[in-house]
């Protein structure tokens, strides 16, 4: 996260948001095309995508990418996929957050408008739970993979 934040200053965030968008929407269409088997990769893999991740977090707000593709290479089941990418965004944005505060890139603005979504963030945390559980781990990774496409191309839209 501090990388990250150093990075801030200095990285072209519009390039960094369009490679992040492509490498999403290759990774992610290769997978529903062709469903390749789990990779299982060594622990080391998964320090490397948390690092990659705070890194991206704190640079542009758009870590999610390394941390979920290495989830889905790990072949793990969805509730442990779900487990493990909520505790580590809470975790990764309570650190950002607190190295962002202490370089002074949060405004007051910002506490209001996190305080106005969050009861929209909750309902769709609680509605995403439901249906997550009434649904098998095919459409589970299908529907990931088709969210992955989806927040690319915004991030190349945007780029």
């Amino acid at each position: 996260v501090w990388l990250g934040t150093v990075l801030l200053k200095q990285a072209d965030q519009l390039m960094v948001k369009n490679l992040l968008g492509i490498v999403l929407v290759a990774y992610s269409g290769f997978n529903l095309i062709f469903q390749p088997k789990p990779i299982r990769m060594r622990t080391g893999w998964g320090y490397l995508a948390g690092f990659s991740s705070g890194t991206i977090t704190a640079m542009v707000s758009e870590g999610g990418p390394p941390v979920s593709i290495y989830t889905m290479l790990m072949g793990w089941n969805k509730e442990v996929i779900r487990a493990t990418l909520t505790g580590f965004f809470v975790t990764n944005g309570a650190i950002t957050a607190a190295v962002h505060a202490a370089n002074g890139f949060i405004p007051a603005t910002l506490l209001h408008v996190c305080a106005v979504t969050f009861p929209f963030v909750w309902a769709g945390s609680v509605l995403g739970s439901h249906v997550s559980r009434r649904i098998n781990q095919r459409l589970f990774l299908q529907t990931v993979y088709l969210l992955l496409i989806g927040i690319g191309i915004i991030m190349i839209a945007a780029s």
